[in-house]
């Protein structure tokens, strides 16, 4: 993979304080719902619950419930730490006061986000694979990929024309891999698929300050000040924080 430094500091606030240490320390066992380790989402749930990506409800995570465009919006936003927030007054079905309007608020400055129409965001609704892939690229600053990376799959004449440069992007950097040989860019997708491609994206997230010489593989998330990699070949994407 070819080595890039992100430049994500003008959208992106990776600070501490807007991320709480406390969130790290969230154990995936506390939900009744976790599968066993030995299943092949356990990994990935566990870093999502352990980097504050995913929260539970009532003690249970619900690995195999959809996300919706809100929950997407707040998961990346969280991931991120963004603050900055734009004018979503236009958008009808986003009412000031929800739990989401913040974070869809945010998602939108980070250009991650586009309304559905002019006026409609549609948040309740479940976010398909095509868009969440779309998102997660965006969020990487990911270049467009080539449409010929499509044609591996049987249903990639399906990815719609907005999402193709992103999907073959996700897929070209092997954040995506499909499933019995399709994309099922239509489908919707599900908290421990998500989970699964966030940590494909992001090998190693670091908390907390401090001198790191191991060399990590894939990519590396700095989100707290006072980070020093010493003597380390970062093999992947090392993403700044501001």
């Amino acid at each position: 993979m070819k080595r890039r430094m992100l430049p994500i500091a003008l959208t992106l606030c990776l600070l501490l304080t807007l991320l709480p240490t406390a969130a790290a320390a969230v154990s995936a066992g506390a939900f009744t719902d976790m599968p066993s380790e030995n299943h092949w989402s356990y990994t990935a749930l566990n870093a999502a619950v352990e980097n504050g990506l995913l929260q539970g409800d009532d003690g249970k995570l619900m690995p195999q419930g959809t996300v919706t465009r809100a929950q997407m919006a707040a998961i990346m936003t969280r991931a991120f730490g963004a603050t900055e927030k734009a004018d979503i007054s236009g958008f009808q079905d986003v009412a000031e006061g929800a739990w989401y309007y913040d974070a869809v608020a945010a998602a939108v400055q980070m250009k991650l986000f586009s309304g559905a129409s002019a006026v409609t965001m549609t948040p309740d609704q479940p976010i398909t694979r095509q868009q969440a892939f779309t998102v997660l690229a965006r969020a990487l600053k990911l270049a467009d990929g080539s449409e010929t990376t499509l044609l591996k799959f049987s249903d990639g004449n399906e990815v719609s024309a907005y999402a193709r440069g992103a999907v073959s992007a996700m897929a070209e950097a092997g954040y995506v891999a499909g499933s019995d040989g399709k994309l099922s860019p239509n489908s919707t997708i599900t908290r421990e698929q998500f989970a699964q491609i966030m940590y494909r994206m992001v090998g190693t997230c670091i908390f907390a300050a401090g001198t790191y010489s191991d060399a990590p593989s894939g990519n590396v998330m700095i989100r707290v000040p006072g980070v020093i990699l010493k003597n380390m070949t970062v093999d992947g994407d090392l993403i700044l924080g501001e």
